[in-house]
This record gives C-alpha cells, structure tokens and sequence, in this order.
C-alpha cells in the first residue's frame, strides 16, 4: 500500500504530499484568520509522523523512518593511537562489520563497545538521534574513559510517542547487544 496523497488519477508522491499537506495547512489557517506559516508548519508535522507511523506498521517496516532519523553518532576526542583500539563501534545495521576506529572523528552507529567494559558497563547505547562524545583521562593504571551523553529531546520525544526505546547511555550484560561483544571474557 503506497502512502501518498492522490487526487483524482494524479499520485503526487511523498514529495508531493507533503507539499501538499503543507499548502492545505496554510490555506486553512490562513481562511481561519491564522498565520499560514504555523499551518504549514503543523499540516507538514502532522503528514510527516502519519508517514513514519505508517512505514512502522507496513511491509516496509521502517524505510522512512531510516530516512527521517538520524542515526546516533559517536564523537571520539582526544584518543591515542592505542586507546582507540580499545573501542569497537556496533554499526547500525547488525550485517554490517563492527568498526576499529582508526582516528578520532564522528562515527555514526548503534553504540560501542570498550575493552575496559565490565558487567555493568557491557555496551554503550546510542539511539539514533542521540550521540554520545568520548574522551578519557589518565590515570596510575593507565586511563579512565569519559563519556557524555547528548540527548536530542525532539527524537526522544518522537521514540516516546512511537513506543519505541530511546537511550544513550551504558547496558549491563543482562541487556545484551544483537551483537557480540569483542572484548567479552570466555568462560
């Protein structure tokens, strides 16, 4: 089922629906005695979260979604060379490879993992739309690693009204990664 705004034999497409919705809004609001840009504005919204819920439910599950959120991020700052091979960053999609980051820069994935993890640090969440900025301090034994969450309240409010888990922070291993964790202690 295609989810596009039709008039008459004309599908205008995503696209056009939006654009679409966004004018009906603004007329609206406008004949109303409103401001039409507010009505552009709510009319565009309320078309986009109608898509996304829409995609969520159908046999596409989640193409839009892919498209409108962003995935989380990781910035890594301040690394050694060394330090950053004690990190693994877990790809969005859970085919993909896992990441040795080579430098310090900006990764986008579902989180990380750290060779210093213990059962109550197993994994480090990312959400998408969230992000998490990494740098450590040294220590007599070496370096404690630092993060700090970033909490983006617009998708973390979109995730609440869909259900759906929004977290950036660390996992213990009773909440275990789909993946597994490189740094893991075989019994």
């Amino acid at each position: 089922m295609g989810h596009a705004v039709a008039m008459g034999g004309l599908n205008l497409g995503k696209v056009g629906g939006a654009f679409f919705s966004a004018g009906m809004g603004a007329g609206t609001s406008y004949m109303q005695g409103g401001d039409p840009w507010v009505g552009a504005g709510s009319a565009l919204m309320s078309y986009l979260l109608n898509q996304l819920q829409q995609d969520n439910r159908g046999s596409n599950s989640g193409s839009l979604a892919k498209k409108i959120v962003p995935q989380g991020y990781i910035k890594l700052n301040g690394l050694t060379d060394e330090q950053l091979k004690d990190i693994r960053i877990i790809p969005e999609e859970s085919n993909d490879p896992m990441i040795t980051p080579s430098k310090n820069g900006l990764y986008h994935g579902d989180g990380f993992y750290f060779v210093g993890g213990d059962n109550h640090k197993y994994w480090y969440k990312v959400s998408n739309g969230g992000g998490v900025y990494v740098t450590t301090v040294a220590t007599k034994e070496g370096y404690n690693l630092i993060t700090q969450p970033i909490n983006n309240r617009i998708w973390q409010s979109l995730a609440n009204l869909f259900h759906t888990d929004y977290f950036v922070g660390w996992r213990p291993v009773s909440q275990p990664h789909s993946s597994s964790n490189p740094f893991a202690k075989q019994p």
